[in-house]
């Protein structure tokens, strides 16, 4: 039995190795267009990265927002929808705090939908997609290593047509940073199990339990 769990122990090991190491190829070379080169679309998706421990926006949250302000003003999409809250009742939800930023950049009210309820990358597909009016092609930004899940997350809840941006402004790769790319290689399989879980059980009409959406 020792002998078996030391074999499964290898196994998974050697699948999440390989995970990071994918996960810390395409954070780091993930293509950044120009937004004049980048198609139109129905909206611009803003992902929340959180807060820091005085309930302000992260520097990956502040970085996502103001990306999504210059795609807006290239005249990407006519709407930018922020996603995402925070834990802590105390704190303003991170959707509410990257609205702020983009109205303080310059963006009209008219032009903002607030998505404040998702606690994960799955609910901020589930939430945000019945705010969007149009919702044909979505161009949904966050950090590059965050992508991939991202687009899954959105197709799955049923968005056509998405183009994928990160965050980081063309030219301006962020240094790399361990821990969140050590979460990311993890959510990529714990996704990966719990996606056809809610599928199938949405597919029975049976509504998924919260831990299952975060």
């Amino acid at each position: 039995m020792s002998r078996l769990l030391l074999r499964t122990l290898g196994v998974v090991m050697t699948l999440y190795a390989a995970t990071l190491l994918l996960v810390a190829q395409w954070t780091h070379h993930w293509p950044i267009t120009a937004p004049s080169k980048l198609p139109k679309s129905d909206a611009i998706v803003c992902l929340g990265s959180g807060v820091n421990l005085h309930g302000r926006l992260t520097p990956m949250s502040r970085q996502r927002s103001l990306t999504c302000v210059d795609l807006y003003k290239a005249g990407i999409a006519p709407v930018i929808a922020f996603s995402g809250r925070v834990g802590d009742d105390a704190f303003t939800e991170v959707a509410v705090q990257m609205a702020v930023l983009a109205r303080e950049a310059g963006v009209p009210e008219s032009a903002l939908v607030i998505e404040p309820a998702s606690a994960s990358t799955l609910q901020n597909a589930l939430f945000t997609l019945p705010l969007l009016e149009r919702k044909t092609h979505l161009t949904v930004v966050t950090d590059s290593f965050h992508l991939p899940r991202s687009w899954l997350s959105f197709k799955l809840a049923g968005a056509e047509r998405i183009t994928l941006y990160p965050s980081q402004m063309k030219g301006q790769h962020l240094p790399l940073s361990w821990r969140p790319l050590l979460r990311e290689s993890l959510a990529i399989w714990f996704n990966a199990l719990r996606w056809p879980l809610h599928w199938s059980l949405a597919k029975t009409g049976v509504a998924p339990p919260n831990w299952l959406l975060r």
